[in-house]
């Protein structure tokens, strides 16, 4: 999210939420085996169902190309 196209991005076709790790809600989409060392980008369907579930970590150029693919694929 280093980049302002990444964040417009993310503004116009997502509703991006920053939760804490500790809720019970969130931890169902967690990994037991993820220790959250890294942010996690999790997107989900309408419905809620998890239609990716991965680790991210800070480089801006990668996530402007994730977000661009998830989008391309009408995610």
């Amino acid at each position: 999210m280093d980049y302002f196209t990444t964040k417009n991005l993310v503004e116009d076709h997502f509703i991006p939420a920053i939760v804490k790790s500790s809720s019970k809600k969130v931890m169902q989409y967690i990994p037991e085996d993820d220790p959250l060392e890294n942010c996690r980008l999790v997107v989900l369907s309408k419905s809620g169902d998890v239609l990716l579930s991965e680790g991210v970590y800070a480089n801006p150029d990668e996530g402007l190309k994730r977000i661009r693919s998830l989008i391309a694929k009408n995610v």
